[in-house]
């Protein structure tokens, strides 16, 4: 378990408590997150701590560094992720839910690491692309207007133009 992102809960006092973690290239290098390049993210965590459970909201920002879809350059995506997770200390009463977890009594830390890793990785973008083609570079641009296809009209078409 690595220290760097575990919350040692057992001597807290109930009530608020604010971390701060930061994610960067090198959790993405521990990680293998070959389709993330670099990382500058900012994690905050508000722990609320009761006798019967921790409630951790997680609050994300910051950017990857990603491979454009497009042109294959290197590019700043702007992530912003707000998660919520609980962890009972009830083991009678187990939940099915992701977002519910189960401490054992003996547990005196959490470590978010791989809670940390999920969000990311889920907060990635489907599309990986420069948000203006014109930042893909001039080069790539003409690159990729030489072999774009003009829409060409399929004859078989024509014949359900005319209906109306």
């Amino acid at each position: 378990m690595n220290k760097t992102y575990s919350i040692k809960f057992s001597s807290l006092k109930q009530g608020l408590h604010h971390f701060d973690f930061k994610i960067d290239d090198t959790f993405v290098r521990e990680h293998n997150l070959s389709e993330i390049r670099a990382a500058k993210v900012l994690v905050s965590v508000l722990l609320e701590k009761t006798s019967r459970f921790l409630k951790l909201e997680f609050d994300l920002s910051g950017t990857v560094g990603l491979e454009c879809d497009r042109c294959l350059e290197l590019y700043d995506q702007q992530i912003a992720i707000q998660k919520e997770l609980v962890a009972n200390f009830d083991a009678e009463n187990q939940s099915d839910s992701e977002d519910i977890i189960t401490l054992s009594s003996a547990d005196h830390s959490f470590d978010i690491e791989h809670y940390l890793y999920e969000f990311l990785v889920l907060a990635l973008p489907m599309k990986r692309v420069h948000q203006d083609i014109k930042l893909c570079g001039e080069e790539n641009i003409k690159f990729i207007h030489n072999f774009a296809r003009p829409a060409e009209d399929d004859p078989r078409w024509d014949v359900l133009k005319n209906i109306k």
